[in-house]
This record gives structure tokens, sequence and C-alpha cells, in this order.
């Protein structure tokens, strides 16, 4: 999934500027970005880009979607320049921006909704649904690493067809707490045990050989990361 963010002003393609430095209404950028989800694309592309929009409304910014693993590759690829990422990763760059979680995400009348936590082991043998988009191999190595093998019916991409098999009671399934919206009804969360955090950060193989638009928007990031509202 593609969106750009247009130069408001002009009607005429943007180019890269071969200049070291980004003044604010001279001249017209452009600015690929990858994300890797909802925790990024709608958790905080919205904030970080309405700031950096108001410091630099010239630039041009391109917002393209995948799963981490290949936002990782089109970082490496050089095909974007910048890419929000589950850390830790020793190859790039980054500034870390939140702490996500994993959690068990279960139909409201599941035995297991009366637990305060549940554990991998608890998964074993229940129905399941599996998602190789955002989170899915996070889910997996959970998983994995206690032997606990769900019975999988059920593989889906989007969200939304996960959250509703799960109010109907059909399966149980494991989700990134900041890509869900407020419990819906017939749906109950609870922590993983042990707890299963993973940092998200803005990335890039190097910092200092970015272009001026990728170089103003990681500072727009490191400026805002601590007033990031996240509810």
């Amino acid at each position: 999934m593609a969106a750009s963010a247009c130069c408001p002003h002009s009607s005429a393609p943007c180019r890269q500027s071969p200049h070291h430095h980004l003044p604010a209404r001279k001249r017209c950028e452009r600015l690929q970005i990858a994300s890797f989800g909802a925790t990024s694309s709608l958790r905080l592309l919205p904030q970080l880009l309405a700031a950096f929009r108001q410091a630099h409304p010239l630039v041009e910014v391109h917002i393209e979607e995948a799963v981490n693993s290949v936002v990782l590759q089109w970082l490496l690829e050089r095909r974007v320049e910048l890419g929000f990422v589950v850390l830790p990763d020793e190859r790039f760059d980054s500034v870390p921006l939140i702490e996500g979680e994993l959690v068990a995400v279960l139909p409201a009348t599941h035995p297991l909704a009366q637990k305060t936590s549940i554990s991998a082991l608890d998964f074993h043998n229940q129905p399941f649904i599996r998602t190789s988009a955002g989170s899915g191999p996070r889910v997996d190595a959970f998983l994995a690493d206690k032997g606990a093998v769900p019975n999988t019916l059920y593989r889906f991409e989007q969200l939304s067809s996960m959250m509703g098999f799960v109010a109907q009671g059909d399966a149980l399934t494991i989700a990134a707490r900041l890509a869900l919206p407020a419990p819906p009804a017939g749906v109950t969360y609870r922590r993983l045990m042990p707890r299963n955090h993973r940092p998200i950060a803005l990335a890039a193989l190097r910092f200092d050989r970015l272009s001026p638009a990728a170089a103003a928007f990681v500072e727009t990031t490191r400026k805002l990361r601590k007033r990031l509202v996240l509810e």
C-alpha cells in the first residue's frame, strides 16, 4: 500500500534536490518512507507527518507499507531512505520511538478470558488465527519458544477479519496491542506471560548519508518522539 503527501502549492512533479540543505519554501523534494503496519502507519506517521509538513511544505512524502522483513530489505536495497522497523537490528542507525507489546486476543466468553495473563502453552491445541502481516513472525517465535502448537484454522492478513472471527468465538489469536482498537463487543485482550515487548524505531542505513528531506524527517522525529500520543 502506497500513499503520497504531495507538495501543496505545485502541480509539477517533485524532483530530488541536489543541494545539501533544505530551504523551507524554494524547492520540492521527494522522500520515500516504508511502514510495517498499523502501529507505525496509524499511530506514529500521522503525528510525525503533520509536524513535518508544517516545517517543510514542499517535500513530497511517499509511504509504502509492507511487513517488517520487507521494510528491512527495502532499506538494505536503498529502495527507501527511511523505514519504521522492529528492533533490535544492528545493521541500521535508528531513533527508538515506542515499546509495542503483543497481547492475547480472546473471545470474551472463552475460559482463558478469566485469566489475567496467558502463556504460550495456553494456546496449545486451541483454534487459532495466524497472520504473516505485521507481528506474525514474532507471534510464531513466541509460541515456538515453548513448543506450543495451536490448531491453526484460519490465516488472515486483515486485522478486521481476525477480530470478526474472534468476536464470533471461532478462534483465538495474538496481535500487537498498538495495532488494535478498543476491544469490540465479544472480544477481550490479555497480556502474555512472559510479556512480549517489541521496540519500534525509525531507521536508515546511515543517518549521516541521508538526503536533506530524510535528514529533516529524522530531526522532526527526534523532537517529537517523547510527545507522541498513542491512545
